[in-house]
């Protein structure tokens, strides 16, 4: 069980919320499959490689739980683990697509026993800050699909795509 916020953001907004993640203290990781470096591992800025979602932590709210995926190398268990999912935003100017970013919380999961179990209330608490964050940083921009108003939080660079119609992902 969890909850989910979307927006549209740009590399430099990106890198600022990475920034102020670890500068307030957090850590975020990585779950790379290829290169050298494989497996779940600390990052100190936003990668310059592919990438599809972070995972941003603080070690007051417990432990990382890792799964050996493959070959014996480990990986982050997002359900299992007190992170925050951090997703990018991809957009695809040709295609007038844009893929939203999110950021994705499971604060409650059932175990390998079946029993319920609940993560830190401070992990809810900060993924509120996180919200409050990208709402105060981001325009907000409202669209119309499917006869509604919906809110969408933009990057400035990005709101003439979304202004413009781009389909947006997500």
């Amino acid at each position: 069980m969890g909850k989910q916020f979307g927006f549209i953001m740009d590399a430099t907004d990106e890198n600022e919320f990475i920034k102020m993640i670890i500068d307030s203290g957090g850590k975020v990781f990585q779950n790379k499959k290829r290169g050298a470096e494989k497996g779940s591992v600390q990052v100190y800025s936003l990668p310059e490689d592919i990438w599809i979602n972070l995972y941003l932590a603080k070690d007051e709210f417990g432990e990382m739980n890792l799964r050996n995926i493959e070959n014996e190398i480990q990986y982050i268990d997002s359900y299992a683990s007190p992170v925050i999912e951090f997703g990018e935003t991809i957009p695809r100017i040709k295609l007038k697509q844009i893929q939203r970013g999110r950021l994705y919380l499971v604060n409650k999961y059932w175990d390998e026993n079946e029993q319920l179990i609940q993560k830190d209330e401070g992990l809810d608490k900060w993924y509120k800050e996180l919200v409050k964050w990208i709402k105060k940083r981001l325009k907000c921009v409202e669209t119309f699909p499917y006869d509604r108003v919906v809110k969408q939080y933009v990057s400035e660079s990005l709101v003439k795509y979304v202004e413009d119609g781009f389909h947006l992902l997500g």
